[in-house]
């Protein structure tokens, strides 16, 4: 852990801005579905995929994006696109955000509030990169649970992607639907480069609104309308789009 001062011995302290790497693990056969395609597709890939990204922040505006692969990662180009091209800006003070996300090999700029996530906090808690974190519950786009776990002590209330809304910044997640979880691995509070957090730059601009209807107007000859499993993919594909 790249944090330079120890977490159990001296008292709680409270940073304005840190580098956090993080850790994110997807479960791709599970999250293709199970369509005839997905299912001749499976035998040919991993399990899982892992990358990291990088997440900076100073006061209140953080930017998210892909850093590298794990070590001799041999993902075909179709599953490394969408991560490599990815990158969030959030600027907590105005409420906005604006990602870059790879759809199907077309970039597409996204500008829009941050999403609204309701919150229910627990009694959990563990120990997160020397971070003493809580564990809150989320309902994010009407029904993706959100199951995540936040520190105070980093003063932001941000996280990866676009997660918001909670009294300190998320290290851990997990989103059951996307099969996915994100793990803070180290945390920097000494040697931040804040010329990172700048707004990204792009033509146009699209709406989450706007995103989830040309996800489904691409996808809507793939799939049977009457196939809950080609629905429930579209949805998956549509939900990893917008966070």
């Amino acid at each position: 852990m790249n944090l330079c001062i120890s977490k159990n011995t001296f008292a709680q302290q409270f940073f304005d801005k840190a580098t956090v790497e993080f850790e994110v693990k997807t479960n791709v056969k599970k999250s293709m579905g199970n369509s005839s395609w997905a299912e001749r597709m499976k035998d040919m890939l991993p399990q899982f995929k892992t990358s990291y990204y990088t997440y900076t922040f100073t006061g209140n505006k953080s930017i998210y994006q892909f850093s590298h692969w794990e070590t001799n990662s041999k993902l075909p180009p179709f599953l490394k696109g969408s991560d490599e091209a990815s990158k969030w800006y959030v600027d907590h003070n105005t409420g906005t955000m604006q990602m870059k996300k790879d759809v199907f090999g077309t970039v597409f700029d996204i500008e829009d509030s941050l999403t609204n996530i309701k919150w229910k906090y627990t009694n959990e808690s563990r120990v997160i990169a020397g971070f003493n974190c809580r564990k809150a519950v989320g309902v994010m786009m009407d029904s993706v649970y959100v199951f995540a776990f936040y520190t105070d002590e980093l003063m932001i209330s941000g996280g990866p992607c676009s997660i918001n809304g909670l009294p300190g910044m998320v290290l851990g997640v997990t989103i059951p639907r996307l099969y996915a979880s994100w793990m803070a691995t180290k945390v920097n509070v000494t040697s931040v480069n804040e010329n990172v957090v700048t707004p990204l730059s792009g033509k146009k601009k699209y709406s989450l609104t706007e995103t989830g209807k040309l996800i489904v107007d691409r996808t809507k000859e793939w799939v049977d309308s009457g196939d809950p499993s080609g629905t429930n993919w579209v949805d998956q594909l549509k939900w990893s789009v917008m966070l």
